[in-house]
């Protein structure tokens, strides 16, 4: 498997780089050295290393190492600033002392802080004090003094206690929740979750499994890349190896990658195609895990401990059903259940319906846009997603399907080929999109093949969590007036990116691989020579949809790049205009009467009156506060979720002719066909696209 890295890059790297400019004193040293060789010369637009670079590299870098501000002191960010104007020329090999040092300081404050997180734990919490806590601005790094250490880790534990307290044990109905004297009784068993948190999260940075001097060091090469834009990424080897263990085919699995931030808290990293996760069409990158339990077994469902506690409980058992609760980046919250499976690499990932109403209208679901790393490049038969969709449109066109519905929704992208290809799909043949590397003159992509599997009425459906891939299909779909796009707008990333190896050596060994490089190479644009970046795809029809609690889109990354067009004449033949006028005004009168979008729209127009009612960031930390914050959170959920129930599906969803017979005689994958049959006949959203796709049918009749 670790083959398929060194299909991304160039071989003659390391044959034509000049072996003497290696410094053999220190692997640091080297690694950096590869590090910022493959950043100059892969990048679109490397930022220069100099004196400016030095001062964002020691502001990120130690708001990465402390972002609460509880490990360093005032007195230590003065003895660290002496470094913050050179870095640069560490970087460039002239001297080699903020790292050692850092790490060194670092792992002591580190120690001393669990002795002050016992010390503040051990005096009363009454959550009657005017103290608030305000969360640390990023871009400032202001520190307490030595003394007041302690007062900064008391606002915080208590913070952390009442999290803790109404998550967990107030009780999950707004008008059912414990009282103020039977919350402040539990302050005792509160305290121990609260320390265990806490005293877990420095002990996984002492004892990380790539060691503590590694991970400290590895961390600095990550806030390097990431200051170039928010997706060059830096991987360690050790971080790469688990992500390959993910696609293994010789395990029973849930297809899940797991990670954990600072804070202790779970989210998902990546879904493999394919896997139950994937197959729920309801679990993404970027969801947060609240608890995991097994069906009909004694297990522990409380994982507010964390990462490891979470995956002892999902190893617990091969078989069963193991039942997710995890919430989306839009605050709303999910109960999802799912089965291991042993992951099969032939099985075809995707998999069609057919909505059976007054229209007969295919649907089809696509996660992600994945391919088989492992084919060569020029290989015209390529196993990939868009390959996968052919297949299944087959399918669908054999069941006399008047219209079909592609769900792109929570499609972070992936392969930018694959959105190549399924475009293609869907369109006779010419331009997609257009591409630009460093230094370059823009060049058009096309579809090369004659032809489309599908012609006939199709429909879209995108959202915020839509991103690269996603977003170049639905722009080249709107562009040629082949599609309708229905939904909201998409995350805002038209950018594509290169994976090459970063060494320990000059010479490329496979065991001198120290980590994988994620580079930003090409910015992305559509064919009218307009940019997604920043301002996303806009549908054609809106749909509501949760306001998040906070921005997660592409624009909120303070170096993500500018929206911009280019000067580029693309001659492409659009189809005719669209009546989207009259779909949207029908749209319109459906949703002001749905209960599920009027709930939607209730809900968000109560957060924004919460929030603008917000005390400027600073969390009061009081029972009543967090009484009312939560009261109302559960309030929105209870009523999302008791309107989807109520939801009326226009249709009769069923599997294909041709799977009904496959799954006949595979029990394990039919019970994950008829969970998710279930999931997309209570979606409110996929009832209106099927409405929305009838009318245009009727109007093209």
């Amino acid at each position: 498997m670790r083959v398929r890295v060194f299909s991304y890059v160039h071989f003659l790297f390391w044959i034509t780089f000049p072996l003497c400019i290696w410094a053999q004193s220190n692997p640091y040293k080297e690694i950096t050295l590869s590090f910022l060789q493959r950043l100059q010369q892969y990048h679109f637009a490397p930022l220069p290393v100099n004196d400016e670079f030095s001062e964002k590299l020691f502001q990120s870098f130690l708001n990465t190492l402390d972002p609460k501000r509880l490990y360093f002191c005032k007195e230590d960010y003065l003895s660290l600033s002496a470094y913050s104007s050179s870095l640069d020329d560490e970087l460039k090999q002239k001297s080699w002392n903020f790292i050692p040092y850092l790490t060194a300081l670092y792992k002591n404050r580190l120690e001393e802080s669990k002795k002050i997180i016992k010390e503040v734990l051990e005096e009363p919490f009454t959550f009657t004090s005017t103290d608030k806590y305000e969360p640390p601005s990023a871009d400032t790094l202001i520190f307490p003094t030595k003394e007041q250490l302690n007062i900064q880790w008391k606002i915080w534990l208590t913070y952390q206690a009442l999290h803790v307290l109404f998550s967990q044990y107030a009780g999950s109905h707004a008008d059912s929740m414990k009282s103020d004297k039977e919350l402040l009784a539990l302050e005792k068993e509160v305290k121990k979750k609260v320390e265990n948190i806490e005293t877990k999260c420095i002990d996984r940075i002492l004892n990380h499994p790539d060691g503590y001097e590694n991970y400290v060091f590895n961390l600095f090469l990550q806030n390097i890349a990431s200051l170039q834009d928010p997706h060059t990424i830096f991987f360690s080897k050790s971080q790469y190896e688990r992500f390959e263990k993910e696609l293994s085919t010789e395990q029973y699995s849930l297809g899940l990658e797991l990670e954990e931030d600072e804070y202790g808290n779970v989210f998902v990293s990546r879904v493999t195609p394919g896997g139950p996760a994937w197959k729920s069409s309801q679990i993404h990158r970027g969801d947060r895990i609240i608890s995991v339990s097994w069906v009909d077994k004694s297990t522990p469902t409380n994982v507010s401990e964390g990462l490891n506690e979470i995956i002892n409980v999902i190893n617990l058992y091969k078989e069963g059903k193991l039942n997710v609760v995890l919430a989306k980046p839009n605050g709303q919250q999910l109960h999802v259940q799912l089965q291991k499976q042993l992951m099969d690499k032939e099985e075809n990932i995707v998999k069609s319906y057919v909505l059976k109403g007054e229209k007969k209208i295919g649907y089809i679901s696509l996660p992600g846009f994945y391919t088989d790393w492992e084919e060569p490049p020029g290989n015209i038969i390529r196993k990939g997603c868009a390959n996968d969709v052919a297949k299944e449109i087959v399918k669908l066109r054999a069941e006399n399907i008047e219209g079909l519905i592609l769900d792109l929704r929570n499609n972070g992208g992936g392969s930018v080929l694959e959105g190549l290809n399924l475009a293609g799909i869907f369109i006779d043949e010419g331009p997609i999109y257009i591409t630009q590397e460093k230094n370059t003159r823009p060049i058009v992509v096309k579809d090369i093949n004659r032809g489309s599997i599908y012609d006939g009425p199709l429909l879209v459906m995108i959202n915020g969590m839509s991103a690269s891939a996603s977003e170049i299909v639905a722009a080249a779909l709107q562009d040629y007036n082949r599609a309708i796009l229905v939904g909201s707008t998409t995350y805002g990333k038209a950018t594509a990116q290169i994976m090459t190896p970063v060494f320990s050596t000059p010479y490329g060994s496979s065991d001198a691989l120290a980590g994988i490089l994620k580079i930003t190479n090409q910015r992305l644009y559509r064919i009218t020579a307009k940019s997604n970046q920043i301002i996303g795809v806009s549908p054609h029809i809106f749909l509501p949809e949760r306001l998040p609690p906070k921005e997660y889109k592409e624009k909120k990354y303070s170096n993500a790049y500018t929206h911009t067009s280019i000067d580029k004449k693309v001659l492409f033949f659009p189809h005719d205009s669209l009546p989207i006028q009259f779909l949207a005004q029908k749209s319109q009168s459906r949703i002001l009467h749905h209960p599920y979008f009027k709930t939607i729209n209730e809900v968000n127009r109560l957060m924004e009156h919460l929030n603008a009612n917000e005390p400027n960031d600073a969390i009061p930390l009081q029972l009543n506060y967090f009484r009312t914050r939560y009261r109302e959170w559960h309030k929105w959920n209870a009523s999302l979720m008791s309107t989807q129930r109520l939801n009326n599906p226009p249709y009769q969803i069923s599997l294909n002719q041709h799977d009904l017979k496959q799954q006949s005689i595979q029990k394990h994958g039919y019970d994950f066909a008829l969970a998710n049959m279930d999931n997309l006949q209570k979606d409110a959203y996929i009832h209106e696209c099927y409405f929305i796709l009838s009318d245009y049918i009727d109007v093209k009749k």
